[in-house]
């Protein structure tokens, strides 16, 4: 089976059987196609049902040298991982090569915190005429003691 009958099959399979969005379709197959072309190129053609996990580690390799985002290989490894299932599915290879891929570390990203005035500002907007007392005191205090 060639890489373009594979794709295009693939590209049905995602947008009918499992209800893909456009946009998540688009760039299932865009990951996939990159594939397509590293075998074309690097692999002397290897076919879908030809690629090893040797092959697949080779491409994972290649991206982070072209310097592709973490997010962008995350979300590739998705695709070729939902591909090949694809294939043992649609009985084209019997085993995976993808199971063993790992994805890269993504880095998580801490939101930006209000400052101690920028909180003092909220809370006298809330209440601009009232002083702290009772409850609203007590809550001030919680506030403080969160936000340093």
């Amino acid at each position: 089976m060639t890489w373009n009958e594979t794709i295009e099959n693939f590209s049905h399979f995602l947008k009918f059987e499992r209800n893909f969005s456009d946009n998540t379709l688009d760039a299932y197959i865009r990951d996939v196609k990159k594939l397509k072309a590293f075998s074309e190129e690097k692999l002397d053609n290897t076919t879908p049902d030809k690629i090893t996990f040797e092959n697949l580690q080779e491409f994972l390799l290649y991206l982070t040298k072209e310097k592709i985002s973490e997010r962008t290989q995350a979300r590739g490894i998705s695709s070729i991982k939902s591909f090949f299932k694809y294939l043992i599915e649609e009985e084209i290879r019997e085993d995976n090569p993808s199971t063993l891929l790992e994805g890269p570390k993504l880095g998580l990203y801490l939101p930006d915190t209000l400052s101690f005035e920028d909180v003092e500002k909220i809370i006298r907007a809330v209440h601009p005429r009232r002083q702290p007392t009772g409850s609203r005191l007590r809550r001030k205090q919680r506030i403080r003691r969160q936000f340093g």
